[in-house]
């Protein structure tokens, strides 16, 4: 398999960039983009369904060619759900009769799994003691290394991760660019005049009386933003 970049392309300039988990091709023609949830909501999952469609639809620019089967696998932490997993394709309503064989989604409901394989004993499947080390505490993931080489080689890694102390905080994407656009010394101007255009814009669309979700679209501001900016005029 192949590593792909997870950078997804930018249509305009006033969209933002949308970066994925982890994006695979393999050698049979498939392509996979793998996701962790820490919260699993209806947002997420359009969100989720977002990125699949950009994918999707990358994939099938080539169909005259080749035709490559696209799958989503959303790792989700808090899902109420009790199944360990759902899979979802696009289906005819009552003859159940797929649309195409190129669409599939997964959801895997790790808490689930780990309530399994403590409740049940479930123990010992290769796939199940990976799929609960993605939500093990650090106690848990040293128990769980003892069991597995391969689990005791991510723990290790995640050790030497968190006490690096280098990424002590998480920061958006946004705050990212900034900070190593000042690193590098280079001026951010640009970004200043870029939000100024932006907000000048929806001002302007707000004037002529334009749906504030339509201005979310148009201009990637919060419904809150463009609320803000119609109180303040």
């Amino acid at each position: 398999m192949k590593f792909m970049t997870n950078e997804r392309p930018v249509k305009n300039k006033l969209h933002k960039v949308n970066i994925l988990g982890v994006l695979i091709y393999t050698d049979d023609d498939t392509l996979i983009n793998v996701e962790i949830n820490t919260n699993y909501s209806e947002s997420i999952k359009l969100r989720n369904l977002s990125y699949y469609a950009s994918i999707y639809e990358e994939s099938i620019k080539d169909i005259t060619n080749r035709k490559i089967k696209t799958i989503q696998i959303n790792i989700n932490h808090n899902d109420k759900s009790k199944k360990l997993k759902k899979i979802f394709h696009i289906w005819e309503d009552t003859l159940r009769e797929k649309y195409t064989d190129y669409f599939c989604i997964i959801d895997i409901n790790v808490d689930r799994y780990k309530e399994l394989w403590y409740d049940k004993n479930i123990k010992g499947n290769k796939e199940h003691i990976y799929l609960v080390m993605l939500g093990a505490n650090a106690k848990e993931l040293e128990k769980l290394s003892k069991v597995d080489k391969y689990v005791k080689e991510v723990s290790d890694k995640v050790f030497i991760f968190n006490a690096d102390g280098t990424y002590t905080k998480t920061i958006s994407r946004d705050d990212e660019m900034k900070l190593l656009g000042k690193l590098e010394g280079y001026d951010n101007g640009y970004d200043n005049g870029y939000d100024k255009g932006v907000i000048k814009v929806a001002k302007n669309l707000l004037n002529m009386a334009m749906p504030v979700k339509k201005i979310e679209k148009a201009t990637g501001l919060s419904k809150k933003e463009i609320l803000k900016l119609k109180k303040n005029d």
